[in-house]
């Protein structure tokens, strides 16, 4: 079951009540019954509300679980196409909070409507069980068809050349025959697999120096997770004889020497697996990969009003199902398991609720194994992998994709964590590599050589400059990389680029930066304006309220689009930074915005600034293009090259001091333009 009939016939008001059929979006009420042990599997809406309250309101909580909770409903989003007779609602949004708690935030939930035909083509043989002769039969299924028609799979599996980790699993057809065999040293034949798992305190015999030898004549199993023995088991079923699992393949010595090998080839080792089996749902290696819940949250009918008339029968399912299932499991957290899930070839996860596949054409769950429909991943893993993987420097028709997906690999990679952050560029070098070999351009700490000025604009999160602060991660790269500092890294997008107000003229050395360093270093020389920092004032939440760039006071904007000044460290440090003198160097500027980043001085020759690391970024935003006229803020004003009709519902606007600072710039250049060096 998806949906207890409370919630169930709770949308359909909702529905009922969406703007497109001129109803109000007004609040109602309903009641959940007391809630109970069977509350949270009924239900995907009354789960995730139980949970929420649980976590934030407790008192709340405790009080649906000794009787009646009334609760107050709104429509609060949906996402419509265009249809014959009208508009079809695909995606709905509503907001839940318990009734007289209007202090209380609102929960968000959004629900995506299939029709028949969307749901028939996801699904065909029916809903999700957990009987493990159905899952084997899946699994058999997802592999046979990626094997034998998926053509984007097909075709990237031919341009792999035959290659086999230097030490792998050799299994037995016993469950306790598994040895260690040295693949230099033997006749090889056949596909192996791969394991991602998250480590745990399970205390376990792991290779070693000293174990080398035992573990080439047997492995006793009886101590090992019980992760490894059902992916051993797995592997027997699909008849791969040879398994790679980190603990069992690689020396976990002291000296690291073994692993400072090894770690330069885990992008090749998931890339030419057959097959990556994901401990997806498991905080650690002691919960067992079959531990799925009972109480899936299948599809659910739901017959929805239209009009008094006419209705509309819908599949209904959670808009986040496969985001709660993959994307914020427990094993994507950590930071070794994104490129090894971007790299294999084929992943079967082992999630909460149920198995989930992917591959270079395909992703599916258990309750759709056929493919998950559209709407409910947002940047599928094979979409992304194209864009990069076939976007060639020779060619611009490709180059704005390429980009919109490695600023989505950056920030993916950046919101996982490490054990040891100073495993951040080698624990990303095989995803960097692979890209490197595919598109014949040039990695360096982060940044491609073919669109290496947009890329250094890259900026974080305010929070995570303070709890991220880059004294943390000093001697892992430039400062100019992203890789050099802690927490989500987030990129401008590159679009429409009408002026670039910085060139590189020399490069950062490609050996000391590239795919195999697993530090970096070394210095890039730019050419540019170099516009000092006046002063910085702050609000009452000690937030960066005003600026002066150059002369030009700006005002921080209230949204990440808008204008905004980020530099490194506390309130404090920032004001030390600009007592001591630092500048902004603008890179570019788009159709709306200018992007700068922040530099301090480290060395002077003559008296003469010349060498700078990176210290922040600004953005500086001079247009905005479709703003309604209520939400024009002061400073704004119609943008007087724009042709207006009467009656248009939404304005172009411009900031004229904003705008006076770029034609500012731009008069500058030619006579001001430097070269410094950045480190």
């Amino acid at each position: 079951m998806g949906l207890c009939d409370v919630c169930g016939e709770a949308l359909k008001e909702v529905y009922s009540r969406l703007p497109i059929f001129k109803h109000t979006t007004a609040r109602f009420n309903i009641t959940h019954p007391q809630h109970n042990q069977q509350t949270r599997k009924a239900c995907w809406v009354c789960a995730k509300y139980s949970v929420w309250l649980d976590e934030y309101y407790p008192e709340t909580f405790q009080l649906w679980k000794s009787g009646q909770l009334h609760s107050a409903l709104r429509p609060s989003s949906y996402i419509t196409i265009p249809e014959d007779e009208g508009s079809r609602v695909t995606s709905l949004g509503f907001a839940l909070q318990p009734v007289n708690s209007t202090s209380l935030d609102e929960l968000d939930l959004v629900i995506r409507l299939l029709s028949t035909q969307e749901y028939k083509s996801s699904t065909t043989t029916g809903l999700k069980t957990t009987n493990p002769t159905h899952q084997a039969s899946l699994v058999n299924t997802w592999l046979n068809q990626c094997v034998n028609t998926h053509e984007r799979c097909m075709a990237r599996q031919k341009r792999l050349t035959l290659w086999y980790p230097t030490r792998l699993l050799l299994l037995g057809p016993e469950p306790g025959d598994v040895r260690l065999i040295i693949s230099a040293e033997s006749n090889m034949e056949g596909p192996y697999m791969t394991l991602s798992h998250r480590w745990g305190r399970t205390s376990y015999k792991k290779l070693t120096a000293g174990s080398l030898e035992q573990f080439k004549n047997r492995i006793d199993i009886s101590d090992l997770p019980v992760s490894f023995k059902e992916t051993m088991h797995i592997a027997r079923l699909a008849r791969v004889k040879y398994l790679w699992i980190d603990s069992l393949c690689i020396q976990q010595d002291e000296d690291k020497k073994d692993w400072v090998i090894e770690a330069q080839l885990m992008g090749k080792v998931y890339s030419h697996s057959f097959l990556n089996v994901s401990a997806t749902l498991a905080n650690d290696d002691t919960r067992s990969l079959f531990d799925q819940s009972n109480h899936p949250f299948d599809p659910t009918l739901l017959n929805l009003p239209c009009t008094k008339k006419r209705s509309r029968k819908v599949w209904s399912v959670d808009h986040d199902v496969w985001q709660d299932e993959i994307e914020q499991s427990p094993l994507q957290s950590r930071g070794w398991v994104f490129q090894e899930r971007f790299l294999s070839p084929r992943i079967l996860h082992f999630g909460e609720r149920q198995l989930a596949w992917e591959c270079h054409q395909i992703s599916a769950l258990e309750m759709f194994p056929m493919r998950v429909p559209p709407g409910l991943i947002h940047g599928s893993r094979s979409d992304i992998a194209d864009n990069v993987l076939t976007a060639k420097v020779s060619t611009n028709a490709n180059l704005l994709e390429f980009c919109r997906s490695w600023e989505q690999i950056v920030a993916n990679y950046t919101r996982t964590d490490l054990t040891f952050n100073k495993d951040k560029l080698v624990a990303f070098s095989g995803v960097a590599k692979t890209i490197e070999v595919a598109r014949g351009d040039i990695y360096l700490a982060g940044l491609w050589k073919s669109v290496f000025i947009s890329q250094l604009a890259w900026t974080r999160a305010r929070d995570d400059i303070v709890y991220h602060p880059r004294e943390l991660s000093l001697g892992r790269a430039p400062s100019w990389s992203w890789l050099s500092v802690d927490g989500d890294v987030i990129s401008p997008h590159p679009e429409n680029i009408r002026k670039h107000f910085a060139n590189i003229a020399v490069f950062p050395d490609p050996v000391s930066n590239g795919s195999s360093a697993i530090t970096a270093s070394g210095s890039v020389l730019l050419r540019g304006l170099l516009l000092p920092i006046n002063s910085v004032e702050w609000d009452k939440d000690n937030l960066v309220s005003r600026f002066t760039i150059g002369g030009f006071t700006l005002q921080e904007g209230s949204d990440f689009s808008e204008t905004h000044l980020d530099l490194e460290g506390t309130k404090d440090q920032v004001i030390q930074l600009v007592n001591y003198g630092i500048a902004l160097v603008p890179l570019f500027a788009t159709d709306e915005h200018m992007q700068c980043i922040a530099v301090a001085c480290i060395k002077t020759i003559r008296g003469i600034p010349m060498d700078f690391r990176r210290v922040g970024a600004c953005q500086v935003q001079y247009r905005q293009f479709h703003v309604h006229q209520k939400s024009i803020q002061p400073g704004w004003e119609e943008d007087p090259s724009t042709l207006f009709f009467p009656g248009k519902p939404s304005y172009n606007l411009i900031h004229p001091l904003a705008r006076s600072l770029i034609r500012s710039i731009e008069l500058n250049l030619a006579g001001k333009r430097r070269l410094f060096k950045l480190w």
